[in-house]
Order: C-alpha cells, then sequence, then structure tokens
C-alpha cells in the first residue's frame, strides 16, 4: 500500500490524479489504514465506540444536508441546460434567480458574465465572473473582466488582469495581445511596441490561424510605430 500511494504522489506530480474521485478514495482509505497502525489496543473499549459514532454521525447529517440541497441544485441545472441555447437580455432576471444555486458552476458564470458584458453592464459582469475565477482556472475569465475594466477607461486594472492570465497560461499568446491592443487603445506607443516585439517573438504551444494572424498584426503595429519614430 505504501508503494502504491507513493507512485501515486509521484505521478501527480506530472497529471491530475487526485481531480478523479477513484484516485481521493483511494488516498482517502489508506490515510484511514495509516491512523490504525500506531496504537492498537491502547484505546478504551468506550472510547472505540464513540470513534465509531462520530463519522457515522458527520455521515448522516452530510446525507441530510445534501438531499435538502440537491434537488433544487439538478433542477437549476436543467433550467439552465435550456437557457444556455439562448443569448438574450431578457434572460438576465432568469440567470439571477438561477444564480444561488449556480454560482459555483463555471459554464454558468462564464456565460452570464459574459452577456451582462454584451448588455454593457461590466461591473455586473465582473461580480459573476469572479465568482467563475473562484473554481476556475480558465484564464478567459481575467481576461473578459480586464476587458470590462478596459471599456470603463480603468487601464491599470485591466492591465493587471491580462498581466494575470498570462501567468495563468504563459504559452497562449491571447493575454498579450490583449496587452497590446490595450496600450494601443491607451495610446501608449512604448509600451505597445515593446508588446508587439514580444508577440512577434513568442511561441505559443500550438500554432494556429489565430495566433498567426495576431502575430501578423503585432508586426503591422510595430513596424508602424517605427515608421513614426525620428
Amino acid at each position: 500500500m505504501a508503494y502504491g500511494v507513493l507512485a501515486m504522489l509521484l505521478f501527480s506530480l506530472f497529471s491530475y490524479p487526485f481531480a478523479l474521485s477513484p484516485f481521493c478514495i483511494m488516498l482517502t482509505l489508506a490515510m484511514a489504514v495509516a491512523g490504525t497502525l500506531q496504537g492498537r489496543g491502547c484505546w478504551p473499549q468506550r472510547f472505540k465506540v464513540m470513534w465509531l459514532f462520530i463519522p457515522l454521525l458527520m455521515v448522516s447529517l452530510l446525507w441530510v444536508s445534501v438531499n435538502r440541497v440537491m434537488p433544487s441544485r439538478i433542477e437549476a441545472c436543467c433550467d439552465y441546460s435550456r437557457m444556455a441555447r439562448v443569448k438574450t437580455a431578457a434572460l438576465i432576471p432568469d440567470y439571477y434567480e438561477l444564480l444561488p444555486y449556480m454560482y459555483d458552476n463555471v459554464h454558468f458564470t462564464f456565460d452570464f458574465g459574459t452577456l451582462l458584458r454584451r448588455e454593457g453592464r461590466f461591473n455586473d459582469s465582473n461580480a459573476i465572473l469572479r465568482e467563475g475565477a473562484k473554481v476556475s482556472t480558465d484564464p478567459m475569465f481575467q481576461i473578459i473582466m480586464g476587458r470590462n475594466y478596459e471599456d470603463m477607461d480603468l487601464y491599470q486594472e485591466a492591465d493587471s488582469l491580462y498581466r494575470r492570465a498570462f501567468f495563468m497560461q504563459p504559452n497562449r499568446v491571447y493575454p498579450l495581445y490583449r496587452r497590446m491592443k490595450l496600450y494601443e487603445h491607451m495610446g501608449d506607443s512604448i509600451n505597445m511596441y515593446d508588446m508587439a516585439m514580444q508577440i512577434e517573438g513568442f511561441r505559443p504551444k500550438v500554432e494556429s490561424s489565430a495566433t498567426r494572424e495576431i502575430k501578423n498584426e503585432a508586426s503591422r503595429l510595430r513596424t508602424g510605430i517605427k515608421e513614426r519614430m525620428p
């Protein structure tokens, strides 16, 4: 068992085994067995009964709480699956009605946040996207929030979020592109030139038509700035 746990921990350095329930259960069972390997026979009988009763009580309380909440969350998921096919401002009140049950659903918060952004409700959009960012490592949450701040002329906050998005996944060129467009919007030719140079020399993990288009635009902007330099 010790070798099995060691192999699982080594494997977790290169993948995400504990994102899957079976591996979490295996580790929990291994920890439970490890807890019984020392101190055998040291506890009086009444303490053994108590330690058996406490986990059963906790599991029972957990089952009762989950059983009370789960039907409402299942119904909310079904309602959202029907709403997700339609992108219209008329559904915003319905999204708010489902929010107490779906605030930790990544797809729900992203769709709701982008819908609010589309309607120009930038602060409300960021409030929803921040909830999604708590449970997701997708840098698009940071980028959409940055674009909201950019549209509100809060450039420092937008730049900070674009930086964070790049640090979260440094193999993506899109956060750098958003920073370059931010500097262009601000009229900051120096930083825009530096960012365009960085994008041109950037090697994305996966080449695509989108990355090539971004690099071509960065090259055009850099060339235009260079021509205007004395």
